[in-house]
């Protein structure tokens, strides 16, 4: 099994190392009255001090821009124009109409991996079935079984995740022509089990707040949670989710539908709904 590499979690390299302001300021003046003993006195009134410390600002300014300009054309940080120019040109891949940069980041760095001459990779299935099915897949985990069978499992861009009889037949078809498959694989494309489980979350909040913001700050963090454990072979955590329903004021929060966590499987996606999220006043 593969896993598309979260790039931009990694750290960004500095270019310009980071700059010591009063080390730099200090290294200035004992330059100068180096050079310029008779303007000793010069150097040690208020005035040049202070444009020593505005020198000493656009210094570190300069820096933070030249460390920005370099992490902007590295693939992990390019963002717009500069990520369409780095994927186009080395990966020899275009950007898909209303393809968002974590999407298309995601995608072209399989690109390479797509290449039947050199033989497709996991990586390789991932990005061919993203390219040309991004509308309708929202995720896809190649699985390696015995005796070289390949289980292509895929998730649907849809409020459950299903996947339509329709697209799964054009994604079996995409893969049959030769060379569209490693030819030692015995590929199989299935559909994601979708693994459905609803909560309701009550949150104790003190006397004073309004329960209304509280209520819709609590359900969209509880929603984005969510929304990031629709993928394939993810896990769904107790922990995270009373997190997530933790905003201020809330005292305490309790959840009916779910007691333990839900461990990773690779054949499954998680689809969890938040049926309700309940305010209630301490007395």
């Amino acid at each position: 099994m593969t896993t598309t590499l979260d790039i931009s979690s990694l750290p960004a390299p500095q270019v310009v190392r980071t700059i010591d302001p009063e080390a730099e300021v200090a290294a200035f003046v004992a330059a100068l009255k180096e050079a310029l003993p008779q303007w000793r006195g010069v150097f040690e009134g208020d005035s040049f001090q202070k444009i020593c410390q505005v020198w000493a600002l656009r210094l570190i300014m300069k820096e933070q821009e030249h460390n920005e300009d370099a992490r902007s054309i590295l693939l992990a940080y390019a963002k717009g124009p500069a990520l369409d120019h780095i994927l186009t040109t080395y990966h020899r891949t275009p950007r898909l109409p209303g393809e968002l940069d974590e999407d298309y980041r995601a995608r072209g760095q399989l690109a390479p991996e797509a290449m039947a001459d050199l033989g497709i990779t996991h990586g390789g299935y991932i990005f061919r079935v993203r390219s040309a099915f991004k509308d309708a897949i929202k995720d896809v985990r190649p699985i390696r079984r015995d005796g070289g069978r390949i289980e292509l499992r895929l998730l649907g861009r849809n409020e459950t995740g299903a996947v339509s009889d329709a697209v799964l037949a054009a994604i079996i078809r995409a893969f049959q022509p030769e060379g569209a498959t490693q030819s030692t694989d015995i590929l199989t494309v299935l559909p994601a089990e979708i693994d459905e489980r609803h909560v309701t979350v009550r949150l104790a909040i003190p006397r004073g707040p309004d329960p209304t913001p509280v209520r819709l700050a609590a359900r969209t963090k509880l929603e984005a949670y969510a929304a990031s454990v629709h993928r394939i072979n993810a896990g769904l955590y107790v922990d995270a989710l009373y997190a997530a329903a933790h905003v201020p004021p809330v005292i305490t929060v309790s959840m009916t539908g779910l007691t333990e966590n839900i461990l990773r499987r690779p054949e499954v996606a998680i689809r969890l709904v938040i049926d309700d999220v309940i305010v209630e006043v301490m007395p």
